[in-house]
């Protein structure tokens, strides 16, 4: 009766509202006790209904984690079944989709998902969760977690980061079964990307992240580029936005301009007006890094910007560019193509 009992909380709990709020006076106290169980199906069917209310409201979360659901997610977490642990990745996922208050159980819980992306080589569908809910912790500021799990976690993302080919996932679906698993490696690619370009511009990881990839540099920067490569437009924006993130930070101004990313901007520049936005904003970032960064771009984009086809919200990015590389002959042109479409009806 139980099991039943959860399966239709399940569907309950796809309501919004007064329901979901009757669910939690009502039930919550046993589904959260119910998940810390030893039966794989009922656990599973009690997250299921935590997750759903979880992501109804920011107080149905709050009263949960006072009702002691964290300890619980632990115990998910710590779960040999492996549909166990994903439904346990999946509930830290949604209780962190609303700003929470840290707290010691929240810090202990960041613990045992680092321990879940590390353990997880032989079981890839649990990459794609575990990225994603670090990817909420870094979000969410959550600094009081332990620098020592940080240290963890940082490196196993950039491992997987450089370890998963992105030339060929790049011609893969986006779709999270691909059939032979590329799906869930472009899912990965993609959360390591946003986690490391995140976690970079946070001022307690941003000399774990700046560690890490200096130890590494070679296959960091390699794979970098090879993601600035990439044929697939969700993940060749989001690159880019990770090495402009990457690229204003002190410790890293030095490195990148000096490596094959920048001749990746480079190559995509030259495509001008038939690349993706971020990449003038990326130049833009790589320019202040040194002199040569400045005009290897700039001398990319001259034959644009004569032709006059960059796009407008491009060019106050562009202009810059061109005034730090020293081109005032391009400065003046492009300022005169903006001042044209600012007159435009």
């Amino acid at each position: 009766m139980q099991l039943e009992a959860a399966c239709c909380l399940v569907n309950l709990s796809f309501w919004s509202g007064p329901i979901c709020q009757r669910i939690c006076d009502a039930a919550s106290v046993y589904l959260i006790t119910l998940i810390g169980g030893g039966d794989p199906t009922l656990q599973l069917f009690c997250a299921w209904s935590l997750t759903n209310l979880c992501a109804e409201k920011q107080k149905l979360g709050n009263l949960l984690s006072k009702q002691g659901l964290l300890p619980s997610v632990e115990r998910l977490l710590k779960s040999s079944v492996l549909r166990v642990q994903l439904a346990g990745l999946q509930l830290v996922t949604s209780f962190l989709s609303f700003p929470r208050e840290e707290n010691t159980m929240l810090q202990r819980v960041f613990g045992r998902v680092v321990d879940v992306l590390e353990c997880s080589v032989s079981s890839e569908m649990l990459h794609p969760e575990a990225l994603h809910t670090i990817f909420l912790f870094v979000c969410n500021s959550c600094t009081n977690v332990p620098l020592p799990d940080w240290e963890r976690a940082v490196p196993r993302v950039l491992h997987l980061q450089t370890s998963l080919s992105p030339l060929h996932v790049a011609e893969q679906t986006l779709l999270p079964d691909g059939g032979d698993g590329s799906g869930l490696a472009l899912q990965t690619v993609l959360w390591t990307v946003r986690v490391i370009g995140n976690a970079v511009c946070s001022e307690q990881l941003n000399a774990v992240v700046e560690s890490c990839i200096v130890h590494q540099n070679e296959p960091v920067c390699a794979c970098w580029s090879s993601l600035l490569h990439s044929s697939i437009d969700c993940l060749l924006r989001e690159s880019l936005w990770m090495v402009t993130n990457l690229s204003v930070r002190s410790g890293l101004h030095r490195l990148l301009p000096n490596s094959c990313v920048l001749e990746s901007v480079k190559t995509l520049l030259e495509r001008a007006p038939f690349c993706p936005e971020e990449t003038y904003v990326c130049a833009h970032s790589l320019s202040t890094c040194s002199a040569t960064a400045a005009q290897t771009l700039s001398s990319a984009l001259a034959e644009g910007a004569r032709r006059g086809v960059l796009p407008a919200q491009a060019l106050p990015y562009v202009r810059s560019l061109f005034f730090i590389a020293n081109r005032r002959d391009l400065v003046e042109l492009v300022f005169s193509v903006d001042q044209q479409n600012d007159s435009m009806p």
